[in-house]
Order: C-alpha cells, then structure tokens, then sequence
C-alpha cells in the first residue's frame, strides 16, 4: 500500500464531512446490523454511538448490535469492517483511522483509500487539555512555563498508539517545547 498523498487525504476528509445523513435502501437491511466500534466500550466513540442504537432500529427494521473490538489505535476493528463482506457490517470511527494510521503504522492490512464508504458525520468532537489543580499553572501559559522549567515531568493521556489524541498531544508538546511524555489509555 502506497502513501496518500495530501490531495487524497483532502479529498477524504472533505468527502467524509459532506456526505448527508444515513439514507436507506428499500431492501436493506434483510438482518440485524452489526454496528462495529474499533475501540474500548466507555471511550468518546462508544459512549457517542449507544443513545442511537434503538432509534436507528427503529427506522431500519432491524435490530442494530454494537460490537466493540479495540486495539492499535481503531486499526483492528477498520480491518474487520474491510474484510466483512456481508453488508451487514458497518463501523464509527474518527477519521483518524483513515488519516493517521497509514501515517504511523508501517503496513495496514486493508487500504483506507479504497476499503470504506463515508456514510454519515455523526459527531464532533473537541479535546481540552485539564490538570490536578494542585499543580501549579492556571492557563496554557502556566503549563508552557511549568514544562519548560521542569523538562519530562509532564504526562499526557491518549485513547492509544497512533491515534488522533496521542498525536494532538505529541503536536502540542512539538509546537510548545516541551517534553510530554505520552501515557497510552488501555480502555474503560
């Protein structure tokens, strides 16, 4: 599988963005739908899809079944829903899945160019940067300051390797000048 080029990776992630909601098909679904999550059941993704299992039943007929199947930043369950050729399979993910992993993973078993149909945006989402209040800082100023002057004493969480919070961490660490070190969230 060869790099995406940033004209391909602008063409997805616009793609995904504009595409409208979920229509459906007179003759689909035919059976239960299995809703695949690629990550720990209690992560943003998870806790994101549940509230519409039983509407999205409803306007579909069938039952809808979350399965979760986590692991090497969403890559996992990606490649389940990419192997899956019963039409049945459908998964929510953050786009990270298509945009970083072929960036941080040196081969995937599936290529995220050609392997996934942008259905619906379902979500949006936002990461804040939080501390103990014991520590000294109040603001992003503080934190700069504090890391600076206390070089590898900062960790930061993520939802895992190769996955948009661990680089928006790693970026934040790069713009600064400070040294993160990164602690990988195993799940809920």
């Amino acid at each position: 599988m060869g790099k995406l080029s940033r004209r391909g990776l602008g063409a997805m992630v616009a793609s995904g963005l504009s595409l409208p909601y979920l229509a459906r098909a007179a003759d689909w679904p035919t059976r239960p739908l299995t809703l695949l999550v690629p990550y720990p059941p209690g992560g943003p993704s998870d806790v994101s899809v549940r509230p519409m299992v039983e509407p999205l039943s409803r306007i579909l007929g069938q039952p809808v079944v979350i399965e979760n199947r986590a692991g090497a930043g969403g890559s996992i369950g990606a490649q389940a829903v990419a192997q899956s050729r019963d039409g049945h399979t459908v998964m929510i993910f953050p786009t990270a899945v298509l945009t970083i992993s072929p960036h941080v993973m040196a081969q995937l078993p599936y290529d995220p160019a050609t392997a996934f149909i942008p259905i619906a945006r379902i979500t949006l989402g936002y990461s804040v940067v939080a501390s103990h209040p014991s520590l000294p800082f109040r603001d992003a100023a503080g934190l700069i300051a504090y890391g600076k002057a206390n070089p590898g004493q900062l960790r930061f969480g993520s939802a895992g390797p190769g996955t948009i919070t661990q680089l928006t961490g790693e970026l934040f660490g790069d713009v600064t000048g400070i040294r993160l070190e990164h602690v990988p969230y195993r799940g809920s």
